[in-house]
């Protein structure tokens, strides 16, 4: 199975809406399709890359990691 990857770089201007989020120091963030751990589905989830963690959320919108 190949993963989706759709990646966009933000460079902190005062439109992206990740300032509003509480994301400013994203490097990358975008859509990516992950695999279920125990029900081995794929699920589309937020992704976020600050320095050296990456996060990842159910939309974009949400404000805790999962």
């Amino acid at each position: 199975e190949s993963a989706s990857l759709i990646m966009e770089e933000h460079n902190g201007s005062a439109e992206s809406p990740q300032l509003n989020q509480g994301r400013h120091v994203a490097i990358k963030c975008g859509w990516l399709r992950k695999q279920g751990g125990f029900v081995k589905t794929w699920h589309t989830r937020w992704f976020v890359l600050k320095g050296e963690q990456l996060f990842y959320f159910k939309d974009e919108d949400e404000t805790k990691p999962l």
